[in-house]
Parts: structure tokens; sequence; C-alpha cells
């Protein structure tokens, strides 16, 4: 029996004939589907290929596209999925509306997008920053959303009654810093012993006298960025030392580490190996943070929820139960910390 072959097509002909083309490699893919539904056999299927290569079609794709021929029938249905992802017409940038919501009172900030892959008009709430963002289909549907939004304001009020009002990182803010309460403080220029500190360095609690502090200098207009900033960094150095570390004991090696800002979840594992975390991790107590690096750094060996995962976190974290219950409880709260209203920044 000859192999069966699976091809993954990466499409670079001109914008004017894929319309054309993307019609006839689809029927071509809707033809190798049916064959492989209908259980025909392997010569078959080549037979076909073979057809597909030498007509119209084939000549375009043997000057245009790449084609990688895998050995598992196993990876053939991912990569028809891929083929007509990237034959997908692409979508123009969405488009963004701001207004408010006068909600009891509170001005909401409310971003209206406008996402063609949308079936309906979504209103959703964050629950983080404060805000509500509402998703239109069509570009001419923003002031029906926006409209739509307003009809649903007992839903928004609901909704945002035990949202936490968010804490912008301005000087006298008090944020949690590894777990311990830090004041925001802003300096006009550096003090003599100062220079060569940076922007942003942090002061002991020794030093201060009180609460440890973070001290800004510079215009005070760039002071949310440069504590963001000076925040991603210390979240950057930190969680890649832990997964680092947990990588060497799981005898495993992460492709890359990434920081980013979901509200969804605290890190995530994928299929290339790649890491992904949130920089607000570094606002929590450092045994949290080690929890999360090693949650997913377990994701490497195993991934799923399982009861090896399970244990193999417990190896290297035996009370992480305890940093699982922290972020469940205060988690939450740290995205109100320098929350963007609108959800604009990253």
């Amino acid at each position: 029996m000859l192999p069966t072959p699976a091809f993954f097509i990466v499409p670079t002909y001109p914008a004017k004939c894929q319309n054309f083309y993307r019609g006839r490699n689809m029927a071509f893919l809707e033809r190798s589907d049916s064959c492989h539904a209908n259980g025909d056999s392997d010569v078959a299927r080549c037979a076909l290929m073979d057809a597909a290569l030498t007509g119209p079609v084939g000549k375009c794709l043997s000057r245009t596209c790449r084609l990688f021929y895998l050995k598992s029938v196993k990876c053939r249905s991912f990569l028809v999925q891929r083929v007509r992802h990237h034959m997908r017409p692409h979508s123009k940038p969405a488009s963004l509306h701001i207004d408010y919501l006068d909600i009891g009172g509170r001005k909401v900030p409310v971003t209206a997008l406008h996402n063609p892959r949308a079936r309906r008009i979504i209103v959703r709430v964050d629950l983080a920053a404060g805000s509500v963002q509402v998703t239109s289909p069509t570009k001419r549907g923003m002031a029906k959303a926006l409209a739509f939004a307003q009809e649903q304001r007992q839903w928004i009020a609901d909704r945002l009654e035990h949202v936490p009002a968010p804490v912008p990182f301005k000087s006298g803010t008090r944020l949690p810093y590894r777990g311990r309460e830090h004041l925001l403080r802003h300096i006009a220029r550096h003090r003599a012993h100062e220079t060569g500190r940076g922007p942003v360095w942090r002061r002991s609690g020794s030093e201060t006298f009180g609460l440890p502090e973070i001290c800004v200098t510079g215009d005070i207009d760039f002071m949310k960025r440069r504590v963001t900033d000076w925040l991603k960094t210390q979240a950057r150095e930190e969680l890649t030392a832990r997964v680092l570390f947990h990588a060497e004991a799981f005898d495993v090696r992460p492709a890359r580490i990434t920081l980013r800002d979901q509200t969804s979840r605290w890190g995530s594992c994928s299929s290339s190996r790649a890491l992904s975390f949130s920089w607000r991790l570094i606002m929590a107590p450092p045994h949290v943070l080690d929890y999360v690096a090693a949650h997913e750094v377990a994701h490497l060996r195993h991934m799923n929820h399982g009861a090896r995962f399970w244990s193999l976190v417990e190896d290297a974290i035996p009370n992480y139960e305890k940093s699982k219950l922290w972020l469940e409880i205060n988690g939450p709260g740290l995205h109100r910390y320098g929350a963007d209203p609108f959800g604009l920044t990253d």
C-alpha cells in the first residue's frame, strides 16, 4: 500500500487570482475529503492527488506553494483546517468607537468594535477594568450596537455592582508588589545617591521607615507607562528564572516565554511549547508566581490536567493548593491596578 499523502499548502499567489484558485483548491480538498470518508484506497487518494498536481491547479501550486508531505494520516484533518484558514479572505483591521454609559450616576466606558466574523451584536463586561465592549458584525451597525448596549444597562449594572474601582498608577497609589503593599512615589529628579538607578527603582521599608516605595522619576505624564514597563521587566526576570528552574527539574525545554495581560488565565502552554504568562503575577506573593510557572512547565510533559500532571506539580510545589486558592480569591483584584478602562493597552 502506498503511504497516504497529507499536505499543507501555503498560498502565495497574486491577490487578483486568490478567489479563482481558492475555489479550485477547496474543491480539490472536498474531493480528497470524500475519498477519505468513503474509505477509498490509498492508491485512489494518490491518484487523485497526482491528477490535481498535474492539472491547471497543480501547475499553479508547483510555482507558488510549498508542499510538505507527511506520513501520518492523523495530521490530515488538522492540515485541511489550516489550508482553509489560510485561504480565508483576510479581514480588515477592526474599527473602534468609544463612548460612555451613564449607569447609576457612574460613567462606564464603552468600546464598540467591528468584527466581520461576529454573527450578531455581542456585549461583554470587563470585570477587571470595569468597562463594556460591544462587538458589531458590520460597520454600519456601530450606532445600533451602542444603542443595544444602552438597552442592556440594567444587566450591565448588575455585572458591575461588585467590581472594585480601577486603581491608576499615580503618585500616592498603593499597590502590591511580590505580595507586599508598596507606595508609588513620583520624584521630579534624581537625588545624588540615586543616580544611575534608572527611571524606576524600589526603596525598602528600612529606607523609608514605613511602607516600601516604588519611586518614579521624569515627566509625571509618563508615570503609568514607566511603572507598567518596570513591573513587566521584573515579572519577566522572575518568571524566566523560575521556568528555567522547573524545566531543568522536569527535563523539558520551552520554546519561548512571553508576557501578556490576559484576564482569562494566568498562564498557558501551547502545542509549540511556547509558554505565556500574565505580567501581573509579579504583584502576587512569590509562592504564587512559582506555582504558576511550575504549572505551565509541567504541561510540557503532560498537556492535560490528569493525575500524572498534578503529581508532577506536587513534586515541584508540595503545597500548591495554597497558591491555587490564593489566585482564586485574590487574583481577579490584581487586574484593577493600572487598568485601562477602554482596554486599549497591551
